[in-house]
């Protein structure tokens, strides 16, 4: 045999072939800087980026932009996880604008350990389900943490108020003729 291999003498010859097999795959190029960057990772590997970075909730029906935050934040929100803030960047990140009052910040206080989530989405539609919106939410939040979340939207609109001068003549008309 010509190849150089460290494949003892009485190997079979089904590792020798294997063992050419893979000198041939070590020749290919494989962009390891382009794959394991969450900018530059081709959008059919993006999957396999955010299972490698633990995403911990993941939609293939996200924008391309959003599938590329939710990498990029994957490992701020796994080191603050167990916190608010980690609950609110994780929706952030998803394009959900929220607001977390704790127990102790409502009037009358709530029950203690308890939270409540208003989400709003930033662009005006709810593009996720109501079951990962809430997976999201007990993947990051405390474990012993329990929460009310609700659903709302921004709408913003001009309201006008018009007013128009009027000047009117009113006419009558009898009949003065006698028959």
């Amino acid at each position: 045999m010509t190849d150089i291999s460290l494949l003892p003498s009485n190997s079979r010859p089904i590792e020798r072939e294997l063992a050419t097999l893979t000198a041939r795959l070590e020749s290919i190029a494989v962009p390891f800087n382009q794959i394991w960057n969450a900018d530059t990772c081709p959008v059919e590997y993006l999957p396999f980026l955010a299972f490698a970075w633990s995403v911990d909730e993941w939609n293939d029906n996200w924008t391309v932009e959003t599938q590329r935050a939710v990498v990029k934040n994957s490992i701020a929100v796994h080191q603050r996880k167990g916190t608010l803030g980690a609950v609110k960047r994780a929706l952030a990140v998803m394009n959900y604008d929220t607001s977390v009052i704790e127990w102790f910040e409502k009037n009358p206080k709530g029950t203690p350990g308890t939270f409540s989530i208003s989400v709003n989405p930033a662009n005006g539609i709810i593009t996720d389900s109501v079951r990962q919106i809430r997976a999201v939410v007990d993947a990051v939040k405390r474990l012993s943490a329990h929460y009310d979340i609700y659903f709302g939207t921004t709408v913003t609109a001009t309201i006008a108020a018009y007013a128009v001068p009027a000047v009117g003549v009113e006419i009558t008309i009898t009949n003065t003729t006698n028959n």
